[in-house]
């Protein structure tokens, strides 16, 4: 299921070729702004790193780590919602997943 691309994650801790944690996030800086744009960066990287057919799945790793962890800031605000913009963009016509991003 992993690629090399999920290994590199910012928001992935792994050993090896083992991810160990799909939502290992830097703490807030305090900054809204700042916060909710790393949330939607690390949206983008997640988007871009996975293989056809893949995103569902490491998606719900991720979405599963984030609620274990009941930490709800502007990271995960701004991760959730770049993530509907481009399933937005998706359902209005774009041909490619990735060129939302």
């Amino acid at each position: 299921m992993t690629n090399k691309g999920i290994l590199n994650l910012p928001f992935v801790l792994t050993v090896g070729t083992v991810v160990t944690d799909y939502w290992a996030r830097p703490a807030e800086t305090g900054d809204w702004a700042q916060d909710n744009w790393t949330g939607r960066s690390y949206a983008n990287a997640l988007v871009a790193a996975c293989n056809d057919g893949q995103l569902g799945m490491v998606l719900s790793h991720v979405a599963s780590a984030i609620t274990e962890k009941g930490q709800y800031g502007g990271i995960e605000v701004g991760f959730f919602n770049r993530l509907g913009e481009i399933a937005s963009f998706a359902s209005a016509g774009v041909s490619e997943l990735r060129k939302a991003a």
